[in-house]
């Protein structure tokens, strides 16, 4: 497996249908990306307003502002100097491939701990830097619909 690495995108909708051993997404701005599986991390630094569904072993978020994640983490989820940032559970659906993706990446189906967040950020400005949510029914449709 190799990584990926996806930068400087504007206004994109990103599928990665494959399994990878680790995802970074830089500096990217109101983007719909999905990430079928990663094997070991997805790390998501310096992005504003994306949508991101995506399966991993580790989740880690840092300077990230009004972004939505929804997804399937072995271990605990983390955000860093990130606010605004809304997290819901993987999506229920599929397509041809993702079991075998998921196998190869080494994800457990019965391991899901997104709701588990560790925020690292320091409360000083007492605000609250995410937020658990049920899987936003727009969030759905935009990724079924590009599935199609």
């Amino acid at each position: 497996m190799q990584q990926f690495q996806i930068s400087y995108c504007e206004e994109c909708d990103i599928f990665l249908f494959d399994s990878a051993a680790c995802v970074y997404v830089d500096e990217c701005q109101y983007c719909n990306i999905f990430i079928g599986a990663s094997e070991s991390s997805i790390f998501i630094r310096d992005c504003k307003f994306l949508t991101v569904v995506c399966a991993t072993q580790q989740f880690r978020v840092r300077d990230c502002t009004e972004c939505h994640f929804s997804i399937f983490c072995e271990s605990q989820p983390i955000i860093e100097s990130s606010f605004g940032i809304s997290i819901s559970c993987f999506p229920n659906f599929s397509y041809e491939g993702l079991d075998k993706q998921m196998k190869e990446a080494k994800i457990n189906p019965w391991n899901n701990n997104w709701f588990d967040v560790y925020d690292f950020t320091p409360n000083k400005f007492k605000r609250v830097n995410f937020t658990l949510k049920p899987l936003k029914e727009e969030t759905e449709k935009i990724f079924l619909n590009k599935l199609r």
